[in-house]
Formats: C-alpha cells, sequence, structure tokens
C-alpha cells in the first residue's frame, strides 16, 4: 500500500507543478496525463503489447464464429483487467480499492461500466495536501475526482495501435 501512495504522491508532485495559480482542468489535461505515460515509456509499450496481443487473438477467433462480434464485445470481456492495471500501473492508485460492480452492454457501441474507488487514509491526505497548497483546502474531494475523471479520460483517448 505505501509504494502505491508513493507512486500516487510522486505523480501529485509533478501535476502541482503544472497547478501553479491554474485551476484544477488546466492542471489535470490530457498532455500532463499523457507525460505520465512517457515517464514509463518502457511499461505502457509492454502493456500495450498484451492489450494488441489479445486484440489479435480476439479478432483471429472472431473469423471463426458464424456472428462476429465487435470491439465493443472485445473490451466488454477486458476492459476490468486494463483499467485496473493502468490505473495501478501508471497512476498510483490501488487496484484493491478499485472494485468492479458491473458492465452492461447497452449496444453495439456503447458500454455502461459502474465501479466503486475507497480511498485510503494516507491517499485522502495526499489528495488534502495539493487541495490546500492550490488554496482550496475546503474542496479536496474536487481533487480526487479531477484526478480520476482525467486519468480514465487520457486512457481512453491515448491512442492504441490496433489493428
Amino acid at each position: 500500500m505505501k509504494l502505491v501512495n508513493n507512486e500516487l504522491e510522486e505523480i501529485i508532485k509533478f501535476l502541482d507543478n503544472k497547478l501553479e495559480g491554474k485551476d484544477l482542468v488546466s492542471t489535470f489535461n490530457n498532455e500532463s496525463f499523457m507525460k505520465i505515460f512517457d515517464k514509463k515509456k518502457q511499461d505502457y509499450d509492454e502493456f500495450k503489447a498484451k492489450i494488441n496481443s489479445k486484440w489479435q487473438e480476439f479478432r483471429v477467433n472472431n473469423q471463426k464464429k458464424v456472428v462476429r462480434k465487435n470491439h465493443i464485445s472485445f473490451f466488454y470481456d477486458n476492459l476490468d483487467e486494463f483499467l485496473k492495471k493502468t490505473l495501478t500501473n501508471f497512476f498510483g492508485l490501488n487496484e484493491d480499492s478499485l472494485k468492479f460492480i458491473q458492465v452492461e452492454k447497452i449496444s453495439d457501441s456503447d458500454l455502461i461500466i459502474e465501479y466503486e474507488y475507497f480511498l485510503s487514509t494516507g491517499e485522502i491526505n495526499i489528495f488534502k495536501e495539493l487541495a490546500i497548497q492550490a488554496g482550496e483546502e475546503q474542496y479536496p474531494f474536487e481533487y480526487y475526482i479531477g484526478y480520476l475523471f482525467f486519468a480514465i479520460s487520457s486512457i481512453l483517448s491515448k491512442k492504441s495501435s490496433f489493428s
């Protein structure tokens, strides 16, 4: 658990350097989060290769089926694993605190996904400190929500080399 908090603290310090008088949205932007991926380029490349391998296996198996599945089916089957690994390996959040609730495939192009995340005392303190440094000590929860929102949106916007 301490290792996760150290990782989260390091990422928050990186983002805090970008804060300097800016609002939350300016600090938690996709460019900042892309730099987090870049700092762990080798880990990210290995993770992307694993996803690509699973994607290729999915495509090969899909060719053999009478009723073929699309990419939403692939994510339906793999999203929990991908999300947990990404939030843990690249954003310093604790995988054990992320609880999958449900995923519902509502169409061929849409999924609804529900998770719970339980903040540890250490994580709460990290986000409180960030809010204090930003002069908004009464709103530490906004920093956690902002961090999680932009982490997930940068995961979804990160280009992958599926072919």
